[in-house]
């Protein structure tokens, strides 16, 4: 009841309009923006970690073909002071762990984990890891398996960030647009409220030789002008009464 109150004032619904518009705008423009954001950041992550991935995978491609777990070992201490891969393991030809670090909390049945980055859903937004694995192939041969995980939590971490900022964007917005309202209130008000205080006093004086004045030339100068000319429609009617009574008075008088 108190909103349906409020918002019979044509103030209240211009600063409304205004707010809502401009909200709306600064919302829609700041979480599309962020949304492609994160896709374009999450195609890059995924070609960097797939990058990292081949390089990887070719230089242990000749101490896996020999079986050298050492040498294996010592290649994936590169990756190792990356700080976006969790985990690392390296495979033969019959699944056998040759070398590994990090904490494998991926399950090879987790279909989630090892989706691709560039899918662009929501589900990234709640996204903790990223996993794949890459063959690793000596002299045109398959020799075994590589695995990577990389922690993306970052990414949903940015675009929910950017969220949080748009809707202080939004807030700011709406104050400057409540302020931007009150001059647009005036403009639009204020001759209707002078259109109101003239039929107001026409009611309670019957002076209908008032004019109001015309402060626009917009619907509402047309409202002021349409007024007007019903005071000048009554004034006629009054002086034809007013000369009917007399020359009825003076045809009375002369009987």
């Amino acid at each position: 009841m108190a909103v349906n109150k409020v918002l019979k004032s044509i103030k209240a619904k211009i600063a409304l309009i205004v707010v809502a518009g401009i909200v709306s705008a600064v919302l829609l423009v700041s979480v599309t923006t962020a949304w492609r954001d994160m896709s374009r950041q999450s195609r890059d992550r995924q070609a960097q970690l797939n990058a990292v991935g081949e390089a990887l995978a070719a230089t242990i491609s000749a101490p896996l073909a020999r079986g050298d777990a050492g040498d294996v070992a010592r290649a994936l201490r590169a990756v190792r002071q990356m700080p976006a891969i969790s985990y690392a393991r390296v495979t033969d030809t019959q699944a056998t762990v040759l070398a590994q670090f990090g904490v494998g909390i991926v399950l090879t049945g987790n279909a989630d984990a090892f989706a691709s980055l560039e899918t662009g859903s929501f589900a990234a937004l709640s996204r903790k890891q990223f996993a794949f694995e890459l063959p690793v192939v000596a002299a045109g041969a398959p020799v075994g398996k590589l695995m990577l995980v990389a922690d993306v939590s970052d990414l949903g971490a940015a675009f929910r960030d950017s969220v949080v900022a748009a809707l202080a964007t939004a807030f700011i917005a709406a104050l400057i647009g409540l302020l931007i309202s009150k001059s647009l209130q005036s403009m639009v008000t204020r001759p209707i409220e002078d259109l109101t205080g003239a039929m107001r006093d026409v009611r309670a004086t019957h002076d209908f030789a008032r004019v109001a004045p015309r402060c626009s030339n917009d619907e509402t100068g047309q409202l002021v002008d349409a007024f007007n000319e019903l005071l000048s429609h009554i004034r006629e009617r009054d002086r034809q009464l007013t000369n009917h009574r007399e020359s009825l008075q003076q045809q009375t008088a002369t009987a």
